[in-house]
């Protein structure tokens, strides 16, 4: 009975050892080769995440997405000296002078300040009076520009614009009159 055991399931071992081994690999259908290459797709994705100048969201397939940046956000504008309110301008004194404009401005790289004639669709004519610098203060990044107006008659919009890697956003947060 021995003999005959023997001889009916040595040709089954073969095909019970190949189960196992592949039930304790996890799996069939290139399920080795699945994961020989997982840890090279991940190293590919990290060096990718790494090289990029957005940052990198993971998706829910499991790919990763650039994140845009944000649109520059002008929270607050300021004037040094500060200066007689008329409505919405602010009144230069007389003759020639010099005014510190301010701006406190997130996600900008740069803020460079207009003027814009008052009147209806008039943007076109605005004309650019200063390019401002940064500086850190009170934990805000500023941006400053020493504004020297000349001795001539104006009625004009002060134009703020702030540029960053996520677009330009604009504001018009008062006016100036001067009289010469």
């Amino acid at each position: 009975m021995r003999k005959f055991l023997t001889g009916a399931l040595a040709p089954a071992l073969p095909v019970f050892l190949a189960v196992t081994v592949l039930a304790a690999c996890g799996g069939t259908d290139g399920a080795a080769g699945t994961a020989a290459r997982a840890p090279a797709e991940a190293r590919a994705k990290s060096d990718t995440s790494a090289t990029n100048a957005s940052p990198t969201r993971g998706a829910p397939n499991g790919s990763t997405t650039t994140v845009p940046s944000p649109a520059p956000t002008i929270t607050e504008v300021r004037i040094d000296p500060v200066l007689p309110q008329d409505g919405a301008f602010s009144t230069l004194p007389a003759g020639a002078g010099q005014v510190r404009l301010m701006t406190a401005a997130d996600n900008a790289d740069r803020v460079r300040y207009f003027l814009v004639p008052t009147g209806t669709s008039t943007r076109d004519l605005a004309e650019q009076i200063g390019d401002a610098t940064s500086s850190e203060a009170d934990g805000r990044t500023w941006w400053v520009y020493d504004w020297s107006y000349p001795d001539e008659t104006m009625l004009a919009h002060l134009l703020v614009e702030a540029s960053g890697p996520g677009g330009t956003t604009e504001q018009t947060p008062f006016g100036f009159y001067h009289e010469n």
